[in-house]
């Protein structure tokens, strides 16, 4: 059986930020979270709308892992005074 990583999607708002420092703020961000987590498959999108996550499990992933990602997700964005609104 096949497995697949999950899909992290980050909609990042470039709102009234110049097009050459909103194309670098998009590449630091894929970087980052390419970083810190290893184990997903990341997409960046630039939009004006507001900044916000969407994750995509793999059928059979488990609840826990979800959970885990939530926390480290809010430890990063407490640290970096970044608001983040989860969909559900």
């Amino acid at each position: 059986m096949e497995t697949y990583k999950p899909i992290f999607i980050l909609f990042l708002c470039i709102k009234n930020i110049p097009d050459s420092y909103s194309i670098q703020m998009s590449k630091d961000a894929l970087n980052y979270l390419n970083d810190k987590l290893p184990n997903y498959d990341i997409l960046v999108i630039p939009t004006n709308d507001e900044t916000k996550v969407q994750v995509f499990y793999p059928s059979g992933t488990t609840h826990e892992e979800y959970t885990n990602l939530l926390a480290e997700l809010a430890k990063k964005t407490a640290y970096k005074n970044i608001q983040i609104k989860f969909d559900s």
